[in-house]
């Protein structure tokens, strides 16, 4: 999955694949994640990225962000949605403006059938972790260039 030269990307030196290098202050991700030590983790891992990164505790929270700004990516914690009711990826979905985003689930124990539920539900891709930068850039950038940020 890695076609792209991620540590160039990621230094700012990308020359032409796709300009992303470029414009990675400006790329923004909401990460929903309600626990305080693994927003932290994130944090320090993809903090080398330069990308913009937002954290909220709550689907409720996460929901007011995603209807006053446009984000990017946005990776989620399965663990914590699966035991909800409502589905806040159906309803993120639902918003004309996230059709096309890529959500991606994040898990420290990945077995096929989590993989399956999430994938069900609505996200993307899911990521192990613990991850680096590279890699959710490199998921990143395959799901767009592969057309599966769009929900079918």
């Amino acid at each position: 999955m890695n076609i792209y030269p991620i540590k160039s990307i990621l230094s700012g030196q990308d020359k032409g694949h796709t300009g992303i290098g470029r414009k990675l202050s400006l790329f923004s991700v909401l990460v929903i994640e309600p626990d305080p030590i693994h927003q932290y983790i994130i944090g320090v891992n993809l903090n080398e990225s330069r990308v913009h990164l937002e954290f909220s505790p709550s689907d409720k929270t996460a929901l007011s962000m995603i209807l006053e700004k446009q984000y990017n990516l946005i990776l989620l914690d399965i663990p914590f949605f699966i035991h909800k009711k409502e589905n806040i990826i159906s309803t993120i979905r639902l918003l004309d403006a996230y059709k096309k985003i890529p959500l991606i689930g994040m898990t420290a124990l990945l077995t096929e059938e989590v993989r399956r539920n999430a994938i069900e539900s609505g996200l993307c891709e899911i990521i192990q972790r613990p991850f680096t930068p590279e890699r959710v850039l490199a998921h990143y950038l395959w799901l767009r260039k592969n057309k599966r940020g769009r929900k079918r």
